[in-house]
């Protein structure tokens, strides 16, 4: 058989590698229909009782936030930010966003100053990296009170999850010379109506990931029955599935419990990513976005196992 023919079936064979996958998939999705129905339907149970009623009155608070309030371009805050960061003063509300309404809300807030033509696409790049971050409440009730059962340890890994994040964007951090001088210090309005719109659309879209990752997982959980594989899918696609599986594992100690929730939550996981990819414009590259949230990950569970090391964190 000639090199010429040899090459031919490869590229045969590789054209209908997406066919085959494809095949497999459905088949996979007959085979265990029961379990993805179930799992899809769990998926939606916590989208439309849990998820929904949290986010969508924080979209329309975050666009009441951008109408209202302006940060002083040579204020404290706008001049410190913009030191630490190099991202102009105005970018603090998607911090302060990010922190406390949660994830998607971060990502929304800074991709609509960039829409406003208010920071750069570099600086959007970078913003979007450290602000899209889980909740205070999600942390510290969810995490640590719910399924940890101590919201001491939730306090804990929220306090990471700031460091880390500030820590990131300082590592990534670029200068810009004296960006205060293109500082766009403008109100957006605010229409009652459009938010509302808006916020529907979006609370669906986050809840569409969400549902969409539940069956994946439900799939592969089906699939694999190692846990350590099952983990390390599930801390890659959906944070709180993967926090689960942690604190439920038994042959898991607290301390390693405490360092993969960590990594999870600075991480987040592709469900949080698509999520706020729905909100970050096609041109603005999200290669930087992955390996910011990445390095965010390995510095929360560092400092956690730095806590556990100098036995502030026991079990």
């Amino acid at each position: 058989m000639t090199c010429e023919a040899v090459n031919k079936i490869k590229k045969c064979i590789i054209v209908q590698i997406p066919t085959v996958l494809c095949l497999g998939f459905a088949v996979t999705m007959i085979l265990m229909a029961d379990r993805l129905r179930g799992e899809i339907y769990n998926g939606f149970l916590f989208s439309f009782t849990t998820v929904i009623p949290t986010l969508f009155p924080f979209f329309i608070l975050s666009d009441l936030w951008s109408a209202l309030y302006s940060i002083n371009p040579k204020g404290f805050l706008s001049r410190n930010f913009e030191r630490l960061f190099g991202i102009r003063g105005c970018a603090f509300s998607a911090l302060i966003s990010g922190y406390f309404c949660g994830f998607p809300v971060g990502a929304k807030v800074a991709s609509q100053l960039y829409t406003e033509r208010k920071i750069t696409k570099d600086e959007l790049e970078r913003l979007i990296g450290f602000t899209n971050n889980p909740s205070l409440a999600f942390v510290v009730s969810g995490v640590g009170a719910g399924m940890l059962g101590n919201i001491f340890y939730g306090l804990i890994l929220y306090f990471s999850i700031i460091l880390s994040s500030m820590l990131t964007g300082i590592i990534f951090r670029r200068a810009s010379g004296n960006i205060s001088e293109a500082y766009d210090n403008s109100r957006q309005s605010f229409n009652l109506i459009d938010s509302i719109k808006s916020a529907g659309l979006n609370s669906l879209n986050v809840a569409s990931c969400i549902v969409f990752f539940s069956g994946v997982l439900g799939l592969i959980s089906g699939m694999v029955k190692n846990e350590g594989i099952l983990l390390s899918f599930s801390v890659l696609c959906e944070v709180t599935n993967a926090i689960k599986l942690a604190v439920k594992s038994p042959t898991l100690s607290l301390e390693l419990k405490l360092i993969i929730s960590a990594f999870a939550l600075g991480f987040s996981g592709l469900s949080v990513h698509l999520q706020a990819f729905s909100f970050i414009p096609s041109d603005v590259s999200k290669i930087r976005y992955f390996i910011m949230k990445l390095t965010q990950g390995f510095l929360a569970s560092i400092f956690i196992f730095i806590l556990i090391r100098s036995g502030i964190l026991r079990s």
